[in-house]
Order: C-alpha cells, then structure tokens, then sequence
C-alpha cells in the first residue's frame, strides 16, 4: 500500500471516529453537521465564545474536543477538529448548556479510552 493510500486510510479512519463519537449517545435537542470553513460575518455579528478546549495527543497527531457559545442565539456547538484535516471537522449543536457539557464530557473520556492522551485543557 503507498503512503497516500496508508494516509487517505488514516484521515478516514479519524473521521468516522468523530462521527461515531457523535453517533453513539447524540443529545435529543440536536443535529449534526460539518464545519466548512470560516464564514464572512458582518463586523456587527458576535463571534462564538469558547466555554471549553481539550486537546488530545496520539501519537505525532493531536485532535481538540472543543464547546462554543453562540451569544446570537444562545445554542451551543460541541466541536471535534482533528488538526492534520481541519476540513473534516464534526460539529454537534445543542440548546442546552448541561447537555453540551456532558456532551464534550463523554467524547473526552471516549479519546481517552481509546488512546488519547490530554495534552492541553483550556478554560
């Protein structure tokens, strides 16, 4: 197998594991979807505030679980982002604060059960 192929394997390997995350206990007030990209805001538009960071390491990859606030409309984003494919990053919305948290919560021990170390913890 060439390196593409191994590294193709591997970035679609850490995709469904961040969907299956999400998957496995999804919140009921819900829904799923991808970050793409950075959206142009107009200079008025609050940006999300960051409640919550934890970046995990494994290896020479690191991958942050991360909870935002968005004061717009007071919901709540629980984000995987692997660092080497920011572009495959899963975003899971929630309305309430409790259920995030737990959220995030349970994908961090999940990481962690299945490898990752902490690295980083922010806020």
């Amino acid at each position: 197998m060439g390196r593409r192929n191994v590294r193709n394997q591997q970035i679609s390997t850490v995709r469904l594991m961040a969907l299956r995350l999400l998957d496995v206990a999804p919140m009921t007030t819900s829904h799923v979807r991808r970050r793409n990209g950075s959206k142009e805001k107009s200079p008025t538009e609050p940006n999300p505030v960051c409640l919550l960071r934890w970046t995990f390491r494994k290896g020479t990859r690191s991958i942050t679980c991360q909870l935002d606030n968005d004061p717009r409309d007071s919901s709540y984003d629980v984000c995987v982002i692997p660092h080497w494919d920011v572009s495959s990053a899963v975003v899971e919305a929630a309305q309430e604060p409790i259920g995030a948290f737990r959220r995030h919560a349970d994908i961090a021990r999940r990481l962690r059960a299945a490898g990752w170390l902490l690295s980083r913890r922010a806020h």
